[in-house]
């Protein structure tokens, strides 16, 4: 595997309450100089306050149409405060259309913007801190 060289890319992870769209929390991570390596893990530290209502977990790819496959395979893993997995999965993400190569998503020149529903209505086992680790597989 190498890394993927993209004109820019940023994740972002969003936690969603279900009923109304209140953001619990949300952040961005810049990649340095566009190449994601696949030994990078991004981390993301947040905190749920209230673990009765049901969430989902959401992560944005921002990408370039110049990116050099139609899809992206991405491993993401839900951890709670001991490191514990609670949820883990490789998820496949079509960032194009095979047979057209048009991109998906929102865009903007030759940027565009992939909302991935990760986990829905996901319940908190309690309230605390937990941690979204994202590594790419490509």
């Amino acid at each position: 595997m190498r890394p993927i060289k993209l004109l820019y890319i940023v994740l972002i992870a969003t936690i969603i309450t279900s009923c109304g769209d209140n953001r619990v929390y949300d952040n961005h991570f810049d990649i340095k100089n566009g190449f994601w390596n696949e030994k990078e893990e991004l981390m993301f530290d947040f905190e749920i306050k209230d673990k009765n209502p049901k969430y989902n977990v959401l992560y944005n790819i921002r990408y370039a149409n110049t990116y050099p496959y139609y899809n992206l395979y991405v491993h993401y893993y839900l951890l709670d405060s001991t490191g514990k997995a609670l949820s883990d999965h490789l998820q496949r993400m079509d960032l194009f259309t095979p047979t057209t190569g048009e991109p998906l998503g929102k865009g903007l020149g030759d940027l565009y913007d992939r909302r991935i529903l990760a986990i829905p209505n996901f319940t908190f086992p309690y309230s605390g801190k937990y941690k979204m680790k994202i590594k790419q597989y490509m």
